[in-house]
């Protein structure tokens, strides 16, 4: 029986293009403006001390941009930039329908993004009020979503691997990783390149496997049993939120 709902949240629930900006676009150029570069040159050297940050010097905060603004020396406020580009934050369309439809179960977002951004996110169309927690890996003393991570997770909330579903667009993150763990994992393909059971295009889909999965696992009692009278509960509850 799935009893909570995780989500990943850039090209998930939100797109991508704030944080391409950002990282890919914005900071290059003030630190070519810093260093007298060409922007070529700065995207050269800023993306190569991405890459060093993360996968040879593991920085913690790799993903905190409060962090690169003083690792580059740069002198305009993170703050101010995140504000001028905050225009380009957005849900996908399905993003609230999908939400008010899981309502019954918790609902989390399992996310790298730092809390700077996260927080910017989450008011979007009042995105926050949607979930009963919101995990951040550099919060949660993990660098990303690895197998560890969702093994840290299940025991926060004291469940078993079978009762989470988790979806998100990264496949070795969102999907490999807490599959190996045993969580009923999705890996979300909105290009439609991808093929298998456990791939949909979009959160609909998701919303359709969830359902499948609880109905496999609806308990065999007699109608009028305690139990019946639950388990009836649930498929009432599961028919109102198909018509919804």
């Amino acid at each position: 029986m799935i009893k909570v709902i995780g989500f990943d949240l850039d090209g998930t629930l939100a797109g991508e293009e704030f944080d391409k900006i950002i990282w890919n676009e914005e900071i290059p150029k003030l630190y070519a403006k810093k260093n007298k570069l060409s922007i070529e040159d700065a995207k050269t050297k800023v993306y190569a001390d991405y890459f060093k940050a993360k996968y040879i010097e593991n920085v913690p905060e790799w993903t905190n941009i409060e962090y690169w603004f003083k690792r580059f020396g740069l002198e305009n406020g993170w703050n101010k930039l995140l504000e001028d580009v905050k225009g380009k934050i957005y849900l996908y369309s399905e993003t609230v329908k999908v939400l008010k439809k899981l309502s019954k179960y918790k609902r989390v977002i399992v996310s790298n993004s730092h809390p700077h951004f996260l927080s910017m996110k989450l008011k979007i169309e009042g995105l926050s009020q949607y979930f009963n927690e919101i995990i951040s890996t550099p919060t949660f003393h993990h660098k990303k979503k690895s197998k560890h991570l969702f093994k840290d997770l299940l025991g926060h909330w004291g469940i078993k691997p079978e009762e989470m579903a988790f979806v998100g667009n990264d496949y070795e993150e969102d999907y490999e990783n807490p599959s190996a763990v045993g969580i009923h994992a999705f890996f979300l393909d909105r290009e439609k390149k991808e093929k298998g059971d456990n791939i949909v295009c979009d959160l609909n889909e998701f919303v359709e496997k969830v359902r499948g999965i609880q109905k496999t696992v609806k308990p065999q009692k007699s109608m009028w049993s305690a139990g019946g009278k639950l388990a009836l509960k649930e498929i009432l509850e599961d028919l109102r939120d198909e018509s919804a």
